[in-house]
């Protein structure tokens, strides 16, 4: 009787178990997976992106114009500088490009993770309570994996995006005096006339430039100043935009390996080859024929 008790008792938990897992697939492909391919739900991090894409963009332009005002300072003083400044303008393409993709997996690692990931590792634990004592160990260490996994897609983003607001900020004056001097340049660009194709930039842009820059000497300390400002304002952004979500992403992955015990990615690769070999094997009419006559032979 304390036997039938106990198996009842167990067979009890076992369906429970069951009915919470196959509840939180539910959960996670019907409630989960519509909050997370929000992008309100990731409002903070939306936010600075449309900032930081909105830096980039004026920055892009502040540096093409750059490049054009300061290759306007006689005897080609500046001509060093300007082809520098020209060639931030391709770096921040590759940010403005980057920012794009951030947002795009931002939604998209919320899909994967909430539609696919989790419920994997859900059902991987449910085969771990329903299969034999020999492949429960492998299907529970599957399940936590991909848990793992799942949960480190998620936050990607996220903490890429908090962390890289806060080296922003730390850096807000370089960047905020890099958007200042495209705003005059800028100015000082439309004031030029029609005419002024072929005569002395001082002529045509007047007070601006005479009071900006004095003469040959401060034009040049000036193009230097810029060139610094722009220098540091893409090396944040290059670093904030791809560098800190590709630490984080590697951090993510040696956490899983860390707790899981085994490369994540590895074992992927691993198991997509054997998987892949056997395929093969499989399809091969010479093996099987040789499987067949074996089996007849004996």
């Amino acid at each position: 009787m304390k036997e039938a008790s106990a198996n009842s008792k167990a067979r009890k938990q076992t369906i429970l178990k069951l009915i919470a897992l196959s509840a939180a697939i539910l959960v996670c492909i019907f409630v989960l997976r519509p909050i997370f391919v929000r992008e309100s739900t990731y409002r903070e991090a939306s936010s600075y992106l449309d900032g930081k894409m909105a830096t980039a963009s004026a920055l892009t332009v502040g540096a093409t114009t750059a490049s054009l005002v300061v290759s306007m300072i006689p005897d080609d003083t500046g001509s060093a500088i300007a082809e520098q400044l020209a060639e931030f303008s391709s770096y921040l393409l590759i940010v403005v490009s980057a920012i794009f993709l951030e947002r795009f997996l931002m939604t998209s690692l919320g899909f994967v993770s909430t539609a696919l990931i989790l419920p994997a590792a859900f059902l991987f634990w449910i085969a771990a309570i329903l299969c034999d004592q020999e492949k429960r160990f492998r299907f529970k260490e599957y399940a936590f994996r991909l848990l793992i996994f799942g949960v480190c897609l998620i936050l990607i983003i996220p903490i890429g995006c908090t962390i890289g607001k806060g080296i922003e900020d730390a850096n807000a004056y370089s960047i905020q005096q890099a958007l200042n001097a495209s705003e005059q340049m800028e100015e000082a660009v439309e004031s030029l006339p029609e005419d002024s194709k072929d005569k002395n930039v001082f002529d045509h842009i007047g007070d601006f430039f005479s009071g900006l820059w004095k003469n040959a000497t401060g034009a040049y300390e000036w193009a230097k100043t810029t060139l610094n400002n722009f220098m540091r304002s893409v090396a944040v952004m290059l670093v904030t935009t791809i560098v800190i979500p590709i630490l984080i992403a590697l951090c993510f992955l040696w956490a899983v390996k860390f707790l899981t015990k085994r490369d994540f990615v590895m074992a992927v690769v691993g198991y997509s080859d054997r998987f892949a070999s056997k395929t093969y094997h499989a399809l091969r009419p010479g093996k099987r024929k040789e499987a067949k006559k074996l089996k007849a032979g004996k």
